[in-house]
């Protein structure tokens, strides 16, 4: 008998092999790390709100060749655990699990946090409090603090200015919510690929929406609406205490930052290099991989060592 064959969203997890942590007490995450021999850089890839670390997979294949790399499936995404527990997606925990993640596998070399989306806002919020701009409803351990203070740079692909309006739909009850998945899951693709992936104009577009379709869904409308409904972006006051090199990179036709958007956040982060992508939108590390794995090396190569 013949075996089915895999599904695009199984081949990359066989790829993108995790290991399940305890980071914290109570607190297990799926991490997928590739330790380069002899390298003290790593480079952490942080993914957006309910994601899921396959989104990297191009970007761990290209810097797993120069250095060390993690990334991770946050809280409730993914292959990582999700108890129904309101807190536990609170912007609170999860900043506390990034410390954790990088306070577990930060190196004495570079340290770089590279976030897409609401991951872009937790990696500025964990490096404002670097500079010491300490978030007063997150009190990190002094040892977690301590070693989480060693970055070299920040790439922030697809970052929000502010939280979307499009977010409310999540004050709805929970069982509506779950009716309504598959319309939600169905506009986010429309709004955060271009059009010519929507089109499936090539075998690479295809394979792109096909993991997006299998893996929507995954990510159980309990814990969507308890990380909408309680995610925090960075103050204006936190930005402006993170002084260290910034690469932001956007999709030119990104319909969840828009360029309206994507401008003031260049404006507000004016010391960063700022750069967009034709024929991307809001996925632009997944549609256009080789441009902006190019940004993002040019950016590394300038960046010293803590």
């Amino acid at each position: 008998m013949t075996e089915p064959a895999a599904s695009s969203e199984a081949a990359w997890e066989a790829e993108l092999v995790v290991d399940e942590i305890e980071v914290r007490p109570g607190r297990n995450l799926a991490i997928h790390y590739r330790k380069k021999e002899n390298c003290e850089d790593t480079v952490f890839l942080i993914h957006g709100s309910c994601a899921s670390l396959l989104q990297w997979r191009s970007q761990v294949r290209h810097f797993a060749e120069n250095y060390n790399v993690v990334a991770y499936d946050v809280f409730g995404c993914g292959r990582s655990a999700k108890p129904e527990i309101w807190e536990g997606y609170s912007s609170v925990e999860l900043h506390r699990d990034l410390a954790a993640v990088v306070h577990r596998y930060n190196l004495a070399g570079r340290n770089v946090l590279i976030g897409h989306s609401a991951g872009s806002s937790f990696i500025l919020r964990l490096a404002a409090e670097a500079a010491g701009e300490t978030d007063k409803d997150c009190q990190l351990e002094d040892a977690v603090r301590a070693r989480s203070r060693c970055f070299s740079g920040l790439v922030l692909l697809s970052c929000l200015p502010s939280l979307p309006g499009s977010i409310n739909i999540f004050r709805l009850p929970l069982p509506v919510l779950k009716v309504l998945q598959p319309m939600l899951s169905s506009g986010f693709e429309s709004r955060a690929f271009d059009e010519n992936t929507c089109h499936g104009n090539t075998p690479e577009h295809r394979e792109l929406l096909s993991v997006a379709r299998e893996s929507a869904g995954k990510n159980p409308m309990f814990m969507c609406k308890a990380y909408y409904r309680q995610l925090k972006l960075p103050t204006r006051k936190q930005l402006d205490a993170v002084k260290l090199p910034i690469l932001m990179i956007w999709g030119e036709s990104d319909k969840i930052v828009n360029v309206k958007a994507s401008d003031l956040m260049a404006e507000m982060l004016s010391h960063a290099k700022a750069h967009k992508v034709a024929k991307a939108a809001h996925q632009v590390m997944q549609e256009q991989p080789e441009e902006c794995n190019r940004l993002i090396d040019s950016f590394l190569e300038g960046l010293p060592r803590c």
